[in-house]
C-alpha cells in the first residue's frame, strides 16, 4: 500500500495489523499500540521519522521469505542490515541484487557525502506494480521493484541480466538520496529526481571519482563501460524524441496529479541526464557532485526546484549555471551548428533540430 503526494510532508503514521506469522517489512517498529497482540494477530505502530514526503510511504505484509546481508557506512562506520524479500521460490535467485545494494551503498553516501538516515534498508520483489513504469518504486526504506528486474540464476554467466539488475538497483538505491532524503517540489520538477539519478549512475558502475578517494576504490563493474553505454540507452533515445515537433521541456508543466505519468518519458529521464551530463563535463565532474551534494545537504527532508540545484552547483564552480542550462531544461528540442567557412574566419549558424528537416520560424526561437 501506498500514499502518493511529492510535496505533503509528514513524521507520524498509522498503525497496522497483520497475522502474526506473516513478515513485514517498513521504516521501523515500536511495541504495540492500540491492539493487543495474539497468537494470530500482531499490532505494529511506525516510528516517528525524519520529516519526508507521503508518496514514499510504503509497507508490505504477507508470508515472505528473506536473504540478509549489510553494508558498513564510510562516514561512520555503522554497520546496516539490508534484505532482499520476496516469495520463497524467488529468494534463491536474489543473491546478485543484494550483493549489489552491499557494493553501492556505501559508494552513494561517499559521492553525495550523506549518510543514508534510516536503520535499515530493503528490497521486495513483486509480480505488478500499477503506478509505476520503469519497473520500480523507490520508497524510503522498502524499495519494490518488480520481480523480472531483480532475479538472477547464479549457475548462469548472463551478464545482460546482471547488467539489468545492477541498473534497476542501482537507480532506485540512488533514489534514497533524490527523491526521498530531498523531494521535487512538484512533479514539472521529476527531472530532479530522475535525471540526476540517471547522470550519476555511470559514475558509481563504471569509474571511479577523485572527489572522494574511499569512493573511487570502490568502483563496481569498469568492464560494463557503461559510461559509453550511457550514449545508446539514454543519449541517442533522448534526442529521437526531442527532435519531434511534438517534443516538450524536461521541466515541464503538470497541471494535476491526473496528469504525472503523461511526463515519465525519455525527455523526463534520459534529455535531463544528458544534459546534467554535459554540465559534469563542462565544469568538471569533481565540481559537478561537490555541487550536487551542496544541494542535498541544503534541502535535507525538504521540496526543491530547478533554482536549488542550479545554486548548488554554481556555488562549487563559480559559473553563472541558470545562464549556462535553462534552456536546455526549460525549452524543447536541441541544436545543430552550421559552420561556413569565409575569408578571415567562419560563420557559426545556430538552428534547432527537427526530424522533419529545417524548422519554420516559430519553431526556431530558442538560443542554446
Amino acid at each position: 500500500s501506498q500514499l502518493e503526494q511529492d510535496s505533503w510532508m509528514a513524521k507520524k503514521f498509522a498503525s497496522l495489523v497483520e497475522p502474526s506469522q506473516w513478515k513485514i517489512t517498513k521504516f521501523e517498529t515500536t511495541p504495540p499500540v492500540g491492539i493487543q497482540p495474539s497468537t494470530l494477530l500482531s499490532s505494529i505502530e511506525l516510528l516517528d521519522v525524519s520529516q519526508m514526503s507521503s508518496y514514499i510511504i510504503a509497507y508490505a505484509n504477507g508470508p515472505f521469505a528473506f536473504l540478509e546481508s549489510s553494508y558498513t557506512s564510510t562516514l561512520s562506520g555503522k554497520v546496516r542490515p539490508l534484505r532482499f524479500y520476496g516469495t520463497a521460490e524467488a529468494v534463491p535467485y536474489a543473491q546478485f541484487a543484494l550483493d549489489t545494494m552491499v557494493k553501492i551503498m556505501p559508494i552513494y553516501e561517499q559521492m553525495f557525502d550523506i549518510e543514508f538516515p534510516l536503520p535499515k534498508l530493503d528490497i521486495f520483489a513483486v509480480l505488478t506494480i500499477y503506478i509505476v513504469i520503469e519497473g520500480g518504486m523507490e520508497n524510503w526504506g522498502m524499495i519494490i521493484c518488480r520481480t523480472q528486474y531483480l532475479l538472477h540464476d547464479p549457475t548462469t554467466n548472463d551478464i545482460q541480466n546482471q547488467q539489468s539488475i545492477a541498473s534497476m538497483v542501482g537507480h532506485e538505491v540512488a533514489h534514497m538520496w533524490f527523491g526521498d532524503i530531498t523531494t521535487m517540489e512538484w512533479w514539472d520538477n521529476l527531472y530532479l529526481n530522475e535525471g540526476n539519478i540517471h547522470c550519476c549512475q555511470p559514475i558509481i558502475l563504471a569509474k571511479p571519482t577523485s572527489l572522494r578517494p574511499q569512493a573511487s576504490l570502490r568502483w563496481v563493474w569498469p568492464e560494463w563501460k557503461s559510461d559509453a553505454e550511457f550514449l545508446g540507452s539514454s543519449f541517442f533515445r533522448a534526442r529521437q524524441l526531442d527532435a519531434k515537433l511534438s517534443s516538450h521541456p524536461v521541466e515541464v508543466e503538470c497541471p494535476d496529479a491526473d496528469s504525472i505519468l503523461q511526463i515519465f518519458d525519455a525527455l523526463s529521464y534520459a534529455k535531463a541526464a544528458s544534459v546534467l551530463r554535459m554540465l559534469s563535463s563542462h565544469v568538471g565532474e569533481d565540481l559537478f557532485l561537490k555541487g550536487v551534494s551542496t544541494y542535498l545537504k541544503k534541502h535535507l527532508y525538504k521540496n526543491a526546484v530547478t533554482k536549488d540545484l542550479w545554486e548548488g552547483i554554481q556555488g562549487s564552480t563559480g559559473l553563472d549555471i541558470p545562464k549556462i542550462m535553462d534552456s536546455w531544461i526549460k525549452e524543447m528540442g536541441y541544436p545543430v551548428l552550421t559552420v561556413t567557412e569565409k575569408e578571415g574566419g567562419i560563420d557559426i549558424r545556430q538552428d534547432r533540430f527537427l526530424e522533419t528537416g529545417p524548422p519554420a520560424d516559430k519553431d526556431n526561437v530558442t538560443v542554446w
